[in-house]
């Protein structure tokens, strides 16, 4: 079994590609991470995606809501809360970086209560951000900031995404300290401006430090399987996933499926 956690798909047409690719790779499973940064034409909200993924078993939902100069914040709020208590999200992910406020800032409390009254966890975006933000900030998506959250919120369940990456060492800190902290692969691998000869000294290099990272904890129980499609394609992925020959079988079995399952509480798989 397969359970992709970090997919993006904010419309129906992407919906149905994601499924194509699912099928493609034998994807058995995910979970749609809501953005709701974009400003743009065929954009769905919130309220509109919540019923297209709710008609599809294999696909899950993680809301989510602009923090900052979000002049709607309440109503957007209540959508979300409605969504947690109506079990149409199995998560919230925030995006700093991509905004200007830090995980342990005040504004954030309301989300974190959110998430622990209805046992769904947060996800943040952490690490390098998407050169389509250009005006992003990325000291604000620097992991080692999460741990505020995480020592102060102890029944809060906390995903790391993307690994940190670049602050993988930082995220195996904040992950291994916090028994309520996991991380995701997703995100990692090359961007298309890289050439040849330096992408695969990076490759190498990532393959090292997920490893690290593992060695650190002393585990497999806290890393999940995600991708980013549609910016990184599920088979990629997979293939980069395989490269890993230190992974044995009950390794295996805990990143892609295994963990997702028991962090998300997934039901039907």
């Amino acid at each position: 079994m397969i359970v992709d956690c970090h997919v993006h798909a904010d419309n129906g047409r992407k919906v149905q590609s994601l499924l194509k690719s699912m099928k493609a790779n034998y994807i058995d499973a995910s979970i749609i991470l809501y953005f709701p940064l974009w400003k743009k034409p065929g954009y769905f909200s919130l309220e509109k995606l919540i019923p297209v993924v709710a008609g599809h078993p294999e696909l899950y939902l993680a809301g989510s809501i602009r923090m900052t100069d979000n002049p709607d914040f309440d109503r957007h709020f209540h959508v979300l809360k409605q969504a947690a208590q109506n079990r149409d999200i199995v998560a919230v992910k925030l995006y700093p970086g991509y905004e200007p406020f830090f995980p342990s800032d005040s504004i954030c409390e309301p989300i974190y209560k959110l998430c622990t009254d209805n046992r769904i966890p947060v996800i943040f975006h952490s690490g390098d951000t998407w050169w389509l933000f250009p005006t992003s900030k990325v000291r604000y998506a620097n992991p080692v900031y999460i741990d505020d959250v995480a020592a102060n919120h102890p029944d809060l369940k906390i995903m790391i995404a993307h690994l940190g990456n670049p602050w993988i060492r930082e995220t195996a800190e904040v992950a291994s300290k916090n028994r309520n902290v996991v991380t995701d692969l997703s995100g990692l691998l090359c961007p298309p401006h890289h050439q040849e000869r330096f992408a695969k000294r990076y490759t190498k290099k990532l393959r090292e430090e997920i490893l690290d990272l593992v060695a650190y904890y002393g585990d497999t129980d806290k890393l999940l399987f995600g991708t980013d499609f549609p910016l990184y394609d599920q088979k990629t992925y997979l293939n980069f996933f395989n490269s890993i020959g230190e992974f044995n079988q009950a390794d295996r079995e805990k990143i892609l499926h295994e963990n997702a399952k028991r962090f998300f509480a997934l039901q039907g798989i």
